[in-house]
Formats: structure tokens, C-alpha cells, sequence
């Protein structure tokens, strides 16, 4: 059997009072032969090869991007709903989203299962968990090649480029984010971890990193994973950890509105969008 971290949000509608949200692991099909599949709340959604990518609607010029990467055995598709809803997390109507899909490849711990994937991972002789680093760096140096081509849209502006994923997405863009070379805007890591083996760039100690993670996880405990979100928080000056009790390894609605808090606070506004276009 192969275990897969795929969610997708969807809700249940209203429990005593409170909106209760339900974690599917099947997302919105979408044909692979179109390019225009879907007219989002705010946003012109297009499939391009396996990604998604989410333009702002209504013509409205993208002034910062945020590139998202899925977890173990999940796809861009499982996080369209996520993203594409009036409950988005994105607070910013001049914001692109970038769903990327991992290749697929053999999962060693998953009994070589194939499926996306951002790295193979397997159970050394020691019961430790090992993870392969050329994969990893692999996986990197893609997602930089589209942050390079975000970058250029945006007139070399990296500051307004942003990372996030969920689970090994999540350690991806963690990865990739306190190693970069360019200065990004931010980083959103939900129930993921560090790579112990990170050596973090001193020249981006200031990037904002946000960093949610139930309590209860049964996939990534969060007692586990916690060291290595507090060397994070030692080594740089902007980092915000926040855990929920009885929460496990999924994405609860208290989590969306603390991240909408986070990029309210760290991406470029939609006022600021407007100054900057109609100063051009």
C-alpha cells in the first residue's frame, strides 16, 4: 500500500457554530488537452504541462507570486481548490499562484511505489530516515528555474516572490528558500520539517518564514520536527512557529487564517500594485 500526504480542502458547512472543514485527498479533475480549464473566483486558471498556474483575474497585472509545492504522492490539482476559493489564504488579488507537481518516481519507503514526489526517502539499517540529497537539490534548482522566470517578469524583483508547500513541499521550500542566492519575499511551510543536513545562506537571515504544524500529526509528530524549526528561529530574525493541539497532518481553517495574516503582512498590496502600474 502506498501512503500518500495528498489533501484538498473542502467544507462541511457550519458545526455548533463553528465552519467545520473536511480533508479530501481527490482534487478537481481538470482535462490535460486545455489550457483554459477554469474561471477561479479572482483568478484565470490555466494547466501548462503538469502545473497549474493561477493568474490574477480581470486583467489585473501579477505584482508577487507564490509557488507552491504538494506533498508525498499529491499533485497541483490537490491544492486547486485550496487556492481557488473565496477562503484562499492569498489575501492579494495582484498575487499569482504557482501550483507545481513533483515527478513521479519510486518511493523507497512506499515499497518503490511510483508517484510524485520531490525526493525518494527510505528506512536506513539504523530505523533512521534517509533522504536522497541529489533529489532534493534536484528539485531545487527546478523550482529556482521558475523563480527565475518570475523574477524576470517582474523586473528582477525577487523580494516579491514567495515559497510554500505542505508536508515534503513544505521542506522543499524551506530548502530552497534559507539556501537562495536572490533574496525572496517569503517562505510558508505547513507540517513539514528541515533537513538536517541544511546549511542555512547567512545572507538571508532576514527572509520572513511562517511555520504552522499540528500537535497531533501522525505522519510528522510534531515533538520530531520541532528541533529543526527552532534552529531555524535561532539562526534568522523573522520567523513565526505556530502548532495547534488535536490538529494533525492536515490543513485546519484556524491554519488559513493565520497564514492569510502572515502574507497580508509580507506581500506587496494591492494599493502598492496599482502606484506601481500606474507609475510605469
Amino acid at each position: 500500500m502506498c501512503i500518500r500526504d495528498s489533501i484538498n480542502a473542502e467544507y462541511m458547512g457550519r458545526q455548533g457554530g463553528i465552519k467545520m472543514m473536511r480533508l479530501i485527498s481527490v482534487g478537481r479533475r481538470i482535462g490535460r488537452n486545455s489550457n483554459m480549464i477554469e474561471r477561479g473566483f479572482s483568478y484565470d486558471i490555466r494547466k501548462i504541462d503538469r502545473d497549474i498556474y493561477l493568474f490574477p483575474g480581470g486583467k489585473k497585472q501579477a505584482t508577487s507570486t507564490l509557488i507552491w509545492m504538494h506533498g508525498l504522492g499529491d499533485s497541483a490539482e490537490g491544492f486547486l481548490d485550496f487556492f481557488a476559493s473565496r477562503d484562499t489564504p492569498v489575501p492579494t488579488k495582484s498575487t499569482k499562484v504557482i501550483l507545481l507537481t513533483a515527478p513521479e518516481i519510486p518511493v523507497t519507503i512506499n515499497g518503490g511505489c511510483l508517484m510524485n514526489a520531490w525526493f525518494d526517502k527510505e528506512i536506513d539499517a539504523n530505523r533512521k530516515i534517509k533522504f536522497n540529497e541529489k533529489q532534493i537539490w534536484e528539485s531545487c534548482n527546478r523550482i529556482s528555474g521558475v523563480v527565475e522566470k518570475e523574477a524576470t517578469l517582474m523586473n528582477g524583483k525577487y523580494s516579491n516572490i514567495f515559497l510554500g508547500g505542505f508536508s515534503q513541499g513544505s521542506a522543499i521550500a524551506l530548502a530552497l528558500g534559507l539556501t537562495s542566492k536572490h533574496p525572496l519575499g517569503g517562505i510558508c511551510a505547513l507540517s513539514g520539517f528541515v533537513f538536517d543536513f541544511l546549511k542555512i545562506n547567512q545572507d538571508r537571515k532576514d527572509i520572513p518564514v511562517f511555520i504552522y504544524h499540528g500537535e497531533d500529526d501522525e505522519m510528522l509528530p510534531f515533538e520530531g520536527v520541532k528541533r529543526g524549526y527552532q534552529r531555524i528561529k535561532r539562526e534568522l530574525t523573522n520567523v513565526e512557529i505556530h502548532s495547534e493541539k488535536g490538529h494533525g497532518h492536515s490543513i485546519s481553517e484556524e491554519e488559513i487564517i493565520t497564514m492569510r495574516k502572515f502574507l497580508k503582512k509580507t506581500l506587496p498590496s494591492d494599493i502598492q500594485a496599482i502606484i506601481h502600474y500606474t507609475s510605469r
